[in-house]
Order: C-alpha cells, then sequence, then structure tokens
C-alpha cells in the first residue's frame, strides 16, 4: 500500500512513490487475459517469419522473378481495392462504437453520465473547445512523433509520451462523462503522470514497434478494451499529496507544455 501520511519526502522515497503508481497504472491495464498478448505474439512472429522466408526465397532463386512480380502487383491491387477499403470502414465504425462502449462502461461502474442543458453559446463554446483540443493532440503526436529521431534518446522519449497519450484516450471518454472540460482533464493527467504512464504501457508496446498500417490496426482492436478498464480503475494518487513530494520530482509534471506551446503559436500566427 502507498503511504498517506504528510512527511515530507526525500528525492529518493518521491521516486519510489512514482514508481508505486507507475506499477498501479500498469496493473491497472493487465485486467485482461495474458493469453491475449501470447496470441498477438505468435500471430506477430508469423507474419514476421513469412516475410523474412519469402525475403530469403527471392533472393536464392533469380528465375521466378517474373512471377514474383506478377504475384506482387495482384497482391498490391487487392491491398489497395480491398484490403485496405475494409480497414478503413472498420476503423471508421470502430471510432463511432468508441463512445457507445464508453457510455456503457460508464453506467456500469458510475452511473449515468452528466447531461449538461444545450444552448447556442454552450454549442459554440464547445466547438472552440473541440477545435483547440484537436489541434493540441495533433501538435502532441507531431512531438511524440518527431522526437524518435534524437539518437539513442529520442525513441525512449517518444515510447513514454505514447504511452501518455494512450492512456490519456482510454480516459478522456471518463471525463467526458463526468463532465470535466479540457482544462480539468488535462491537469488530473499531470497530476498522475506517474500512474497514467504506467497504464499507457502495455498499450504502447503492443503498437509501438510494428509498422504503422498494423500499429492502427492492433490500437482498434484493443483501444475499447482500455476504455473499459478506465472506467473500471482508480488512478494514483487519490489524493492531493503535493506538500510530500521532493522538490527535485514534480508532482505535476508538464506532458502537454510542448504541445500546448506549439498550440499558442498557432493561435498567435492565425489572430
Amino acid at each position: 500500500m502507498v503511504n498517506t501520511t504528510q512527511s515530507k519526502l526525500s528525492s529518493k522515497e518521491t521516486a519510489k512513490l512514482c514508481a508505486e503508481y507507475f506499477l498501479c497504472g500498469f496493473k491497472d491495464a493487465f485486467a485482461w487475459p495474458s493469453s491475449l498478448i501470447t496470441i498477438y505474439g505468435y500471430i506477430l512472429f508469423k507474419s514476421k517469419a513469412t516475410l523474412f522466408t519469402s525475403s530469403n526465397q527471392r533472393n536464392d532463386d533469380d528465375g521466378i522473378y517474373a512471377p514474383f512480380l506478377t504475384d506482387t502487383i495482384v497482391a498490391l491491387t487487392y491491398q489497395l481495392f480491398w484490403v485496405y477499403p475494409i480497414f478503413l470502414l472498420s476503423f471508421v465504425l470502430n471510432a463511432m462504437w468508441y463512445q457507445e462502449i464508453a457510455d456503457h462502461a460508464y453506467q456500469i461502474h458510475h452511473g449515468n453520465p452528466v447531461n449538461s442543458q444545450w444552448t447556442y453559446n454552450r454549442a459554440l463554446g464547445l466547438i472552440a473547445a473541440e477545435i483547440y483540443r484537436a489541434v493540441l493532440f495533433m501538435n502532441y503526436l507531431f512531438f511524440a512523433t518527431t522526437i524518435y529521431i534524437l539518437p539513442i534518446v529520442g525513441p525512449i522519449i517518444s515510447f513514454i509520451f505514447f504511452c501518455w497519450i494512450y492512456a490519456y484516450y482510454s480516459f478522456e471518454y471518463k471525463w467526458i462523462n463526468r463532465g470535466w472540460k479540457l482544462e480539468q482533464r488535462i491537469q488530473y493527467f499531470e497530476e498522475k503522470w506517474a500512474y497514467f504512464a504506467g497504464f499507457g504501457f502495455t498499450f504502447t508496446v503492443l503498437t509501438f514497434f510494428i509498422d504503422q498500417f498494423l500499429s492502427a490496426g492492433v490500437f482498434a482492436l484493443f483501444f475499447p478494451l482500455y476504455i473499459i478498464m478506465a472506467n473500471n480503475a482508480r488512478p494514483m494518487p487519490r489524493q492531493d499529496e503535493r506538500a510530500r513530494f521532493s522538490s527535485s520530482i514534480p508532482y505535476r509534471l508538464p506532458v502537454f507544455w510542448v504541445a500546448r506551446k506549439l498550440n499558442d503559436k498557432l493561435i498567435t500566427c492565425f489572430s
């Protein structure tokens, strides 16, 4: 159990406490059958083994270049006119179902979502907030993706930022159903940064190390599970422990600082 007394902690003790929060998030995001990971790993291994075998066969036998070229054209045509459209359609349908899944999970664990009365001014405010939110996360993903190119530390930083954004995506439905505004959601998230890094860790492992096309499919497959688990989770810390944290480790980590700065720049440019 996490100690909740209000005594000041040293840097080492604060780091240990953050590690406990990380593990709590990791456990909360691991509340689904481990056999799914085994199946996923098996499919990924088999697909890579097949590609490796095909590559070796092409190198070993130059005489089959023409049939291979024909097969490649047929395969690309099949993917272009059948696989990709079906994939995009399923992804759109999944996105439409995410909200229904989130609402149902919220009702099971917390009751009915908060419903505010719709007015013209409120509708305009929501539209403006959604535009700001969309640009904010676009900037966040831009930073998380481009930072990857830095030698050595780039992939590590990128991985951590994807852990956070996947966790945020999973919990945002719950927070919206509670009636929280964007600023409140971000503050809550940044104050529990260690927990959310742990919660998004397994999801990032599933999607970070594979190609973008397959990653999007895996995301669409597993995201509903994380929405459900987020509705059942209780992020740590569960009370304000700002006074306990060592000054060398921030209680609120500005995860969205870069994205917000980019947003401010864009607003300044267009204002």
